[in-house]
Protein backbone atom coordinates (compact mmCIF):
# COMPACT_ATOMS: atom_id res chain seq x y z
CA UNK A 1 0.00 0.00 0.00
CA UNK A 2 1.48 3.71 -0.66
CA UNK A 3 1.29 6.12 2.04
CA UNK A 4 -0.56 9.64 0.83
CA UNK A 5 2.63 11.17 2.21
CA UNK A 6 4.93 10.68 -0.50
CA UNK A 7 2.71 11.14 -3.74
CA UNK A 8 2.77 14.09 -5.47
CA UNK A 9 -0.16 16.40 -6.50
CA UNK A 10 -0.64 14.07 -9.96
CA UNK A 11 -0.44 10.86 -7.53
CA UNK A 12 2.93 10.01 -8.63
CA UNK A 13 6.12 9.25 -5.99
CA UNK A 14 8.87 11.58 -6.33
CA UNK A 15 11.75 10.44 -8.02
CA UNK A 16 13.77 7.71 -5.93
CA UNK A 17 11.14 7.15 -3.35
CA UNK A 18 9.88 3.69 -2.44
CA UNK A 19 8.05 4.29 0.22
CA UNK A 20 7.87 6.25 3.03
CA UNK A 21 6.76 5.25 6.46
CA UNK A 22 5.77 7.41 10.03
CA UNK A 23 6.77 6.09 13.45
CA UNK A 24 6.18 7.40 16.91
CA UNK A 25 8.98 6.93 19.44
CA UNK A 26 9.21 8.08 23.01
CA UNK A 27 11.95 10.44 24.11
CA UNK A 28 12.64 11.66 27.67
CA UNK A 29 11.05 15.24 26.09
CA UNK A 30 7.50 13.00 24.93
CA UNK A 31 6.26 11.81 21.59
CA UNK A 32 8.47 12.14 18.59
CA UNK A 33 7.27 11.81 15.12
CA UNK A 34 9.68 9.90 13.07
CA UNK A 35 9.59 10.10 9.00
CA UNK A 36 11.20 7.53 7.24
CA UNK A 37 11.99 7.83 3.42
CA UNK A 38 12.74 4.75 1.79
CA UNK A 39 14.61 5.26 -1.37
CA UNK A 40 16.69 3.27 -4.02
CA UNK A 41 19.77 5.61 -4.04
CA UNK A 42 22.72 4.03 -1.92
CA UNK A 43 22.56 5.75 1.38
CA UNK A 44 26.72 4.38 1.90
CA UNK A 45 28.94 7.22 0.76
CA UNK A 46 31.38 4.72 -0.38
CA UNK A 47 29.17 3.38 -3.07
CA UNK A 48 29.43 4.44 -6.37
CA UNK A 49 25.97 5.71 -6.98
CA UNK A 50 25.76 7.54 -3.90
CA UNK A 51 24.28 10.87 -4.93
CA UNK A 52 23.39 13.21 -2.15
CA UNK A 53 21.68 15.62 -4.53
CA UNK A 54 19.79 13.45 -5.54
CA UNK A 55 19.30 12.54 -2.20
CA UNK A 56 18.57 15.85 -1.18
CA UNK A 57 16.63 16.80 -3.76
CA UNK A 58 14.62 13.75 -2.96
CA UNK A 59 13.51 14.98 0.69
CA UNK A 60 12.84 18.27 -0.08
CA UNK A 61 10.00 16.76 -2.58
CA UNK A 62 8.71 14.64 0.22
CA UNK A 63 8.99 17.50 2.88
CA UNK A 64 7.14 19.29 0.74
CA UNK A 65 4.55 17.36 -0.31
CA UNK A 66 3.60 17.19 3.79
CA UNK A 67 3.91 20.89 4.71
CA UNK A 68 1.40 20.95 1.76
CA UNK A 69 -0.69 18.85 3.73
CA UNK A 70 -0.59 20.47 6.69
CA UNK A 71 1.54 17.44 8.40
CA UNK A 72 5.24 17.30 10.15
CA UNK A 73 7.22 15.74 11.82
CA UNK A 74 10.14 15.56 14.57
CA UNK A 75 12.81 13.58 13.00
CA UNK A 76 14.09 12.28 9.31
CA UNK A 77 15.21 8.90 8.66
CA UNK A 78 16.59 7.85 5.08
CA UNK A 79 16.86 4.24 4.26
CA UNK A 80 18.09 2.37 1.18
CA UNK A 81 15.84 -0.59 -0.08
CA UNK A 82 19.13 -2.74 -1.02
CA UNK A 83 17.39 -5.81 0.43
CA UNK A 84 13.55 -5.34 -1.95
Amino acid sequence: MVSDLNQTADDTLPPHVVRTERELVWSPSGWEHVLIIVTDIPVDPGHADHDPGAIHKMTDLVTAGLRAKGLGFHKLIIRNDHLG
